[in-house]
């Protein structure tokens, strides 16, 4: 896989990804190591699981598979006070030990929290029998909630958390939810503190009553550009406009810019080699007069919207500071895919707007559609699926009726899926370079998983760090991941016994992980914490 910000194109679908809104909705499931003499039964709750009004009791079958729709619980129990995250209702599924009215219902065995996904109208789930796992008894408490970015209101994947005084720690799911995997002492107050990366830690206190669960929600703060005081933007939307690239004189003293290009591999490195000098003393350096002119506080960088290098990138390396820390800002090219195809891309710069109106602007020229099934589609990644969209009516991106509006996530990308009538076409992403010292953490589930590197950097894969997942010599047993060839996502590896990545036999294999997005078929049935930091994997 070669493309590393431009685009994986040229697949074509069928069918939209966006399913019918059903007015029901099923879970189906199966627990794990299930015997048929077991008398446990699941629970389904969403604040009380102690009362046998508020939840459900869902009978399984004696092959340890069973399947329940979420409106008995949500609308047949009206005391419920339902938490909703981003407009869906969450709920808590627990497997009880020692089901029975002569035996108290002691030891939940394994707990775990989910969020409709109204798009595909049903959800698949996976439990296991943990012994000695879950809240050990009803007289507890339960902790759990989400935690999203107070700027873009998007939910946070991969965010620490932690409780005191009893230590207990788990991390956000794909969807921003978490749930401590035990019960808390009631009558004490609990800290509950919540750490992502580029966000500010938050710390809450919350009270916890015999039964019941409380909920713990966190906006965290940051999350955007950190002002480093080196700006870039596009001055226009239109084929061969400009780009401008600013500094804040207080912030950034005098500084020397140097300019790195590429092919669109993603070469971006903070060691000096490739980098030339292209302004220093206020003025152009002689061999780029005819490629830049000055600006105000910045230099202007001529034809480079739709157009020009694949990848661009831009250091200011104030007097007397050193080269390898300098700020940076960049851009790239992405190539859609006209005749009505899919693109799947991603921004590898720092932190962008959610609103993809905000990144795209009115690039491209596409034709306008009066309604969603007539015009340019942009969906986003949220459960397991493309279940987010937005069509391009002309002036701007807005949500399709019925759907929540597509948002960026620099981790998982957009998918664009053009008219018949479109011709391939290029735009321009801009922003600032995500650190290399900084950490990007994935949260990996079950099934599918879409992931990228919101770095402009290849990266080779098995350099990149993988916790746990499901490893095994045989590729139809193992976790695997699929890159884009010829028009689809025809590459593929899969994840030894040793922990290794080798191709798919008869296959071609994925060796790179960049900023084009990838697919990710785990297998295993607790997430996977996949975390990647460039800097600590030998990319500087």
């Amino acid at each position: 896989m070669m493309i590393a910000v431009a685009a994986i194109t040229g697949a074509t679908f069928a069918a939209d990804p966006q399913a019918p809104t059903m007015p029901f909705y099923w879970v189906n499931g199966k627990i794990n190591n299930w015997t048929a003499t077991d008398t446990r039964k699941l629970i389904v709750f969403n604040n009380d699981y102690g009362s046998t009004v508020n939840n459900l009791q869902v009978t399984v079958n004696s092959d340890g598979t069973f399947k329940f729709n979420i409106y008995e619980l949500k609308y047949f129990h009206q005391k419920e006070n339902w938490l909703e995250v981003d407009g869906k209702p969450v709920f808590i599924m627990a497997i009880v030990r020692h089901w029975g009215s002569s035996t108290p219902p002691l030891n939940m065995g394994t707990a775990e929290i989910a969020s409709v996904n109204w798009d595909k109208g049903y959800i698949d789930v996976d439990l296991s029998l943990v012994t000695g796992g879950g809240p050990n008894d009803f007289s507890g408490g339960m902790i759990a909630g989400y935690v999203s970015s107070e700027a873009t209101k998007q939910m946070i994947a991969g965010a620490g958390m932690s409780e005191l005084p009893d230590g207990a720690a788990t991390t956000t799911g794909a969807n921003g939810v978490y749930l401590f995997s035990q019960t808390f002492n009631t009558g004490n107050d609990h800290g509950v503190t919540a750490v992502a990366s580029s966000y500010d830690p938050a710390t809450k206190s919350t009270a916890v009553s015999p039964t019941k669960v409380s909920w713990v929600n966190f906006a965290l703060k940051g999350g955007g550009i950190v002002d480093t005081g080196l700006y870039i933007e596009r001055d226009g939307d239109g084929l061969n406009a400009s780009t401008t690239i600013s500094w804040a004189p207080l912030m950034i003293n005098n500084p020397a810019i140097w300019m790195l290009t590429g092919s669109g591999v993603g070469v971006y490195t903070d060691a000096p080699t490739n980098w030339v000098k292209v302004y220093e003393n206020g003025a152009i350096e002689s061999a780029y007069t005819g490629e830049f002119t000055l600006a105000a506080n910045g230099i202007t960088h001529q034809g480079q919207v739709g157009a020009g290098y694949a990848e661009v990138y831009y250091k200011a390396v104030a007097q007397g500071g050193v080269f390898a820390t300098a700020p940076a800002v960049g851009k790239v090219n992405v190539v859609v895919a006209g005749g009505k195809k899919w693109t799947l891309f991603n921004s590898p710069f720092l932190a962008l707007p959610g609103d993809p109106n905000l990144i795209l602007g009115k690039q491209g020229a596409y034709t306008p559609g009066s309604e969603p099934a007539t015009s340019v589609r942009i969906f986003s990644f949220e459960n397991s699926g493309w279940n987010r969209v937005s069509y391009y009516d002309g002036n701007s991106w807005v949500a399709v009726p019925g759907a929540n509006a597509a948002i960026s996530d620099p981790q998982q990308g957009l998918y664009l899926l053009t008219k018949s009538t479109d011709a391939d076409k290029v735009f321009s992403i801009v922003g600032n370079v995500k650190p290399l010292n900084t950490v990007s953490a994935y949260t990996i589930t079950q099934n599918w998983n879409v992931v990228g590197i919101p770095y402009p950097r290849q990266m080779d894969l098995n350099l990149i760090k993988l916790d746990v997942g499901t490893k095994n010599d045989n590729w139809e047993q193992a976790d695997r991941v699929y890159g884009r060839l010829n028009n689809g996502f025809n590459t593929c590896s899969f994840l030894k016994a040793d922990g290794t990545w080798a191709p798919q036999p008869g296959v071609t294999g994925v060796d790179v992980i960049n900023a084009t997005p990838l697919y990710y078929r785990s297998r295993t049935v607790n997430p996977i914490n996949w975390n990647l930091t460039p800097s600590i994997q030998g990319y500087q």
